[in-house]
């Protein structure tokens, strides 16, 4: 299935990237993303889930079968954001500190 240049673009530019940033991000080159974003290429899966994961939205966006931009799911690596992956698999696991988490972020949205 092709990617939806058009969405691929906007959402590169909704975050503020630049082609050579957004490929550096990915783990591309930048001539390969230009390839993606001309329609020249098509991504591999992996690659589609790590330009969905870059710009903050879903390959089912990127591949024109939404209309929602949203991700319906955010995976966070253990790598990058160690703090965060332990603070959500505390949290998973302890219905306690769920709900703490819960009041800290109805809190925090409420201003």
């Amino acid at each position: 299935m092709d990617i939806n240049t058009s969405r691929l673009i906007a959402c590169r530019n909704a975050k503020g990237l630049s082609q050579k940033k957004a490929a550096e991000l990915i783990g591309v080159s930048q001539a390969g993303y230009l390839r993606y974003e001309s329609g020249e290429r098509k991504p591999r899966v992996t690659t589609l889930q790590a330009i969905a994961r870059v710009l903050g939205t879903s390959e089912d966006y990127l591949l024109g079968l939404t209309d929602i931009p949203t991700p319906s799911e955010i995976i966070i690596s253990e790598a990058e954001q160690p703090v965060l992956f332990d603070l959500v698999r505390n949290a998973l696991s302890d219905k306690d500190v769920m709900r703490r988490l819960e009041g800290y972020y109805n809190r925090l949205n409420k201003n």
